[in-house]
This record gives structure tokens, sequence and C-alpha cells, in this order.
């Protein structure tokens, strides 16, 4: 089980109190992207008794970024997803997209020309990597 944003936000900021940091410093903005399918495909980092921290795979994590690209060639997460594309060996851009259908099939609707188009620039700069 997991706490709500609401409990995770009331103890950032107590922890912003704590050590004088601004209430800003966690970013939950991509907890919607964390499906069953990702939670099923993640393996356990670490767990305490009220912490459990898993690690979602690496093609995963592609599929996330993809999804979460804004349609921009200098996107701050263009290395990320070049990297993982040739991490993962994985230079053909339906096969990437079937990641974002298998992990994050709720926002698969959500993809676009444009983010194909991209992200088959992606591609291309990985390959001549």
């Amino acid at each position: 089980m997991h706490s709500g944003s609401g409990d995770i936000r009331l103890c950032a900021s107590q922890i912003s109190t704590l050590y004088g940091i601004a209430d800003d410093w966690i970013n939950d903005a991509g907890s919607k992207f964390v499906t069953p399918e990702i939670m099923a495909a993640s393996k356990v980092f670490w767990e305490l008794p009220n912490l459990k921290i898993l690690t979602p795979p690496a093609d995963a994590l592609l599929a996330m970024k993809v999804l979460a690209m804004r349609i921009d060639r200098r996107h701050p997460d263009r290395s990320d997803i070049v990297f993982l594309i040739n991490q993962l060996k994985l230079h053909d851009v339906d096969a990437i997209l079937a990641l974002v259908k298998k992990y994050l099939p709720e926002f698969a609707n959500d993809l676009t020309t444009d983010h194909k188009d991209y992200l088959e620039l992606f591609v291309a700069e990985a390959r001549r990597q």
C-alpha cells in the first residue's frame, strides 16, 4: 500500500522545515505514470516495514520518457531517451512506441505523430553514437 500525494507532500514539507530547504524539493508529477504494468515489472530495490523502493526496468523508463517527451528538439530528456535507446539496442521506432502501449496502455492514445517524428530523430542520433 502506498501513501497518497497529500501524505507525501506533508512529509516533504516537514523535511523542508527541518533542513531549511524549499518546499518544492520533491517532484511527484510523474507518479500518475506509475501504472500497474510498470509496478508488476519492477524489482524491489530496498524494503523497510513502512517503505518499499522499486526500480522499473529500462524499457519501462524509456516508455515513460517517450510519453513525457515535449515536442522540442532540445527537450531535457532527449539525452536520456538516446541513452536508453542505445542501452536497450532498440533502434526501431515502432518497437519503442509499442513499449508505451505495453507499460502505459491508458496513455497510449496520447501519442501523436509528433512523438513519432521526434523519436525518429532520437533513434537516428542514437545510431550515430
